[in-house]
């Protein structure tokens, strides 16, 4: 049988939500390098108002000091080079989670 893994996307209310079932989840932050960088890639873009732009920084405020509180994931890892980023969310997925997964 081989193993697999689930990729989920949610918001801390589903973080919560996914640790309090005996799934016992393996969870992973990724973090913007600054909330200014975040400010700048998402101004870049040209798809959000000068509203929506400062909700989303708001609520990646609160995301950021969630994420990195110690006990809430399992790991964090900055998003400031694709590269670097990918390895260490592949190194953390192979090492952790496929080599901890009971038969």
């Amino acid at each position: 049988m081989k193993s697999k893994v689930c990729v989920l996307d949610i918001d801390m209310q589903g973080v919560r939500q996914v640790k309090n079932t005996d799934l016992n989840p393996w969870s992973i932050f990724i973090k913007p390098p600054s909330l200014e960088s975040l400010k700048q890639r998402l101004t870049d873009r040209k798809t959000e108002t000068e509203e929506s732009l400062n909700k989303r920084l708001s609520r990646a405020e609160e995301e950021i000091k969630y994420g990195t509180t110690p006990g809430n994931f399992n790991a964090v890892i900055v998003n400031d080079d694709l590269d670097r980023a990918y390895n260490e969310l592949k190194e953390f997925v192979v090492d952790k989670v496929l080599k901890n997964k009971v038969s």
